[in-house]
Formats: structure tokens, C-alpha cells, sequence
């Protein structure tokens, strides 16, 4: 899966100016980095929530951006959820997450 293949969740109307279709472009890369840096996490750490998953991530300024793609990419079919359990890191039931193998 290519960055292209991946929807575009900021939309600019062609009629927008050309700032908001530049801002619509950039928020997609970043949005479509943070998908891939999830799916990276759960390959790393999986099967596990989205919380551990972050947990080890090194830059903890985006950890919890990266861990509310969680649904984004299961969407996407990028992950699958396996089943729940009590997560290490909150205390609470949580959806574990393995990576597919797209």
C-alpha cells in the first residue's frame, strides 16, 4: 500500500484557495505517517493494544497521535483487532491489534 492508495480525510474543493489545498496535502502526509508508524509499532510489539504499542515509541511528543490512528488503520485493513484484554499500560479492557499482512 502506497502513500497515494490511502484516503485523504482533509479534503480541499478545488474552489478553496490554494493554501487550503496545500494544507489539505500536508495534512494528509502527516496523517499517512502517523498510520504507518502505528502499523511499524503493532509489527514491533504485536499482538497488543494501542497503548503498548506506543508505549516504547521514542519521539513521546506523537505517541498518542500515533495511537489514535488505531482505528484509521483498521479501517484501512492495514490491522486487524484479535480480541480484548487488560491492557499493561491503562489497567483497563482494550482491543488488541495485530499488523495484516498486506
Amino acid at each position: 500500500m502506497s502513500i497515494q492508495d490511502l484516503p485523504l480525510f482533509a479534503y480541499a474543493r478545488k474552489c478553496d484557495p490554494v493554501t487550503s489545498q496545500r494544507s489539505a496535502i500536508d495534512t494528509k502526509l502527516v496523517v499517512t505517517g502517523l498510520r504507518l508508524v502505528f502499523v511499524h509499532q503493532i509489527r514491533e510489539h504485536g499482538p497488543c493494544t494501542a497503548n503498548e504499542a506506543v508505549e516504547q515509541f521514542e519521539n513521546n511528543h506523537y505517541a498518542q497521535s500515533v495511537r489514535k490512528r488505531a482505528s484509521e488503520c483498521e479501517a484501512l485493513g492495514l490491522v486487524r483487532v484479535v480480541g480484548t484484554r487488560v491492557c499493561t499500560v491503562t489497567g483497563r479492557s482494550a482491543q488488541v491489534y495485530e499488523a495484516t499482512e498486506t
